[in-house]
Formats: structure tokens, C-alpha cells, sequence
């Protein structure tokens, strides 16, 4: 059998040749496109990834810079304490030699006294003791002797018991008096004389000289003043 073919069956056979090779360059191109996707998806997810981890470690620099910062100006505040620390031991040190100081100069003081200070603490206690015992006798005898508490009585105006020796009363003045102006002029009360003249006013020392003779004769008079009246 003899074949024959017709012009337009071999026109048509390019077409169709041609047809499928674009149809599977088509394919092809939707393939690649799906995985071109696919990849990025993937570079996409693994971008988010890198961007999270590069915040992550943004902040973590971040973080340790201002630990770093923080523990420089905790550096500073430390060697400024240091330094404040010394300048206190300094002046500690400085306060302490000088008290020491001060207490040497206390004990010497304490220790050496001058002979005039002895004089004049030895004057304090004589005139202290002398102090005492006028207080006893001027306040402890008005209470335990009879004869002054009936003079006292005379005095305020009271009725009295027993008749009172105003002869003999005035005679015990004169004796204290007279005891009073021979202990005056002996060494010891002397001393104290003296003493006790440097620390009185103008005004005392003119009357210390009859101060005794002045206080015995105003009580003579008013004892006698009052008896007279009787």
C-alpha cells in the first residue's frame, strides 16, 4: 500500500510539536515558581529567626553595657569611699595624737603642782574646815546651850525661866574674842591672814581688821539693850 500524505497533516504536526514543548516549559515554570515559594517561605521564616536572635542579642549588649557602666560608676563610688576612708583615718589619727597630747599635758599638770598651788588648795581647806566651825557654833550652840537659848528668848521678847548672868555671858564673849585674836596673830592663822586678804575687796579688807570687835560688841549691846528693858 502506497502511503500518501496530505500538505495540511505535515503543516499541523509543528504546531502540536511546538504545543507541548510549551506546555511542558509551563509546567516546568510552575514547578520552579512552587519551589521558588517554597524557598522563600523558608528564607523568610529563617529571617525572622536571624532578625529575633540579632534583637535578642541587641538587648543583651544592651544590658551588659549598662552593667558595664554600672559597675564603673560603682568603680568610682568605691575608690571615692577609699579615699574618704583614708582622709578620716588621717584626721582620726591626727585628733587621737592630739588628745594624747592633751591628756600628757593633764597628767603633768595633775602631778606637778607648783608649791603655790599647794598653798592655796591647803589655804581652801583650812578656811573650809574654819567655815564649819563657826557654822557648828553659830547654829549648833543656839540649840544645845541653855544660857544662849534664854538670851534668845531675852532677845525675841519671850518670857525666860531662869535669870541669865549677863556679866558672865559677856565675859565668855570677851574670851572668845581674846582666843580669836591670839590665834590671829600666830604663824598659822598668819598664813591665812594673808592669804585670805589677797582674795578680799577693798571694801572687806577695811573691815576685816575689826570684823571679831564689831560682831562682839553688837552682840554685847543688844543683850544688854534687852535686859535693861527688863
Amino acid at each position: 500500500m502506497q502511503l500518501k500524505f496530505s500538505p495540511g497533516s505535515v503543516q499541523h504536526k509543528p504546531v502540536l510539536t511546538e504545543l507541548t514543548a510549551q506546555k511542558s516549559l509551563i509546567e516546568n515554570l510552575v514547578q520552579d515558581n512552587k519551589m521558588l515559594h517554597e524557598d522563600i517561605g523558608d528564607f523568610k521564616a529563617v529571617l525572622e529567626i536571624l532578625i529575633t536572635k540579632y534583637n535578642e542579642m541587641k538587648r543583651d549588649l544592651e544590658v551588659e553595657k549598662l552593667k558595664n557602666t554600672r559597675i564603673d560608676l560603682l568603680e568610682q563610688q568605691l575608690a571615692k569611699e577609699k579615699t574618704r576612708k583614708q582622709n578620716l583615718l588621717q584626721t582620726h589619727l591626727r585628733l587621737k595624737e592630739r588628745y594624747m597630747g592633751l591628756l600628757d599635758v593633764m597628767r603633768e599638770a595633775a602631778f606637778d603642782i607648783k608649791d603655790e598651788d599647794k598653798e592655796d588648795i591647803s589655804l581652801f581647806e583650812q578656811l573650809n574646815r574654819e567655815n564649819h566651825k563657826l557654822k557648828e557654833m553659830l547654829g549648833l550652840l543656839k540649840i544645845s546651850d541653855p544660857k544662849v537659848q534664854e538670851i534668845e528668848k531675852a532677845l525675841r521678847g519671850e518670857d525666860v525661866t531662869d535669870q541669865v548672868n549677863i556679866e558672865e555671858y559677856k565675859e565668855t564673849l570677851r574670851s572668845y574674842r581674846k582666843k580669836k585674836n591670839e590665834q590671829k596673830r600666830s604663824k598659822s592663822f598668819g598664813i591665812v591672814g594673808r592669804k585670805n586678804y589677797l582674795l578680799m575687796s577693798p571694801q572687806e579688807k577695811t573691815e576685816s581688821s575689826n570684823i571679831w570687835d564689831s560682831f562682839f560688841n553688837k552682840q554685847e549691846k543688844e543683850t544688854v539693850k534687852c535686859f535693861g528693858k527688863r
